[in-house]
Protein backbone atom coordinates (compact mmCIF):
# COMPACT_ATOMS: atom_id res chain seq x y z
CA UNK A 1 0.00 0.00 0.00
CA UNK A 2 1.54 3.38 -1.02
CA UNK A 3 1.99 5.95 1.67
CA UNK A 4 -0.61 8.86 1.91
CA UNK A 5 1.14 12.02 -0.01
CA UNK A 6 0.52 15.25 2.34
CA UNK A 7 -2.11 17.74 1.87
CA UNK A 8 -0.53 20.58 -0.49
CA UNK A 9 0.27 23.79 1.58
CA UNK A 10 -1.35 27.32 0.40
CA UNK A 11 1.37 29.26 -1.09
CA UNK A 12 1.02 31.98 1.40
CA UNK A 13 2.38 29.34 4.21
CA UNK A 14 5.86 28.22 5.12
CA UNK A 15 6.58 24.73 6.65
CA UNK A 16 8.39 23.95 9.71
CA UNK A 17 9.24 20.84 11.49
CA UNK A 18 8.29 20.70 14.84
CA UNK A 19 11.02 20.16 16.65
CA UNK A 20 9.95 17.11 19.73
CA UNK A 21 7.60 14.88 17.14
CA UNK A 22 9.08 15.93 13.78
CA UNK A 23 5.85 16.55 12.00
CA UNK A 24 5.90 18.79 8.99
CA UNK A 25 3.23 21.71 9.81
CA UNK A 26 2.73 25.03 7.96
CA UNK A 27 2.99 28.05 9.57
CA UNK A 28 2.03 31.96 8.76
CA UNK A 29 4.67 34.10 7.32
CA UNK A 30 4.10 36.58 10.16
CA UNK A 31 4.73 33.99 12.87
CA UNK A 32 7.77 32.54 10.91
CA UNK A 33 9.41 35.98 10.64
CA UNK A 34 9.56 35.95 14.97
CA UNK A 35 10.86 32.45 15.07
CA UNK A 36 14.56 33.58 14.14
CA UNK A 37 15.38 30.85 12.33
CA UNK A 38 13.69 28.34 14.74
CA UNK A 39 11.41 25.62 13.73
CA UNK A 40 8.27 26.70 15.81
CA UNK A 41 5.87 23.36 17.28
CA UNK A 42 2.92 22.04 15.58
CA UNK A 43 1.29 22.07 19.03
CA UNK A 44 1.04 23.26 22.21
CA UNK A 45 1.56 19.88 23.87
CA UNK A 46 5.03 19.59 21.74
CA UNK A 47 6.03 23.54 22.94
CA UNK A 48 5.57 22.31 26.47
CA UNK A 49 7.12 19.62 25.46
CA UNK A 50 10.41 21.49 24.13
CA UNK A 51 10.12 23.94 27.02
CA UNK A 52 10.67 21.60 29.74
CA UNK A 53 13.68 19.81 27.71
CA UNK A 54 15.07 23.32 27.34
CA UNK A 55 14.60 23.91 30.98
CA UNK A 56 15.99 20.33 32.26
CA UNK A 57 19.67 21.45 32.30
CA UNK A 58 18.94 24.05 34.37
CA UNK A 59 17.20 22.30 36.87
CA UNK A 60 18.21 22.40 41.21
CA UNK A 61 20.37 19.57 41.88
CA UNK A 62 19.12 17.72 44.86
CA UNK A 63 21.63 15.44 46.07
CA UNK A 64 23.97 16.27 49.16
CA UNK A 65 26.26 19.04 49.03
CA UNK A 66 29.83 18.72 49.33
CA UNK A 67 31.48 21.55 52.48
Amino acid sequence: MAAASPEPLPPSKLVHRCPVCGVLHAVRPARAEVAYGRQLACSPECEGERRRRARAPYRRFSGPIAA
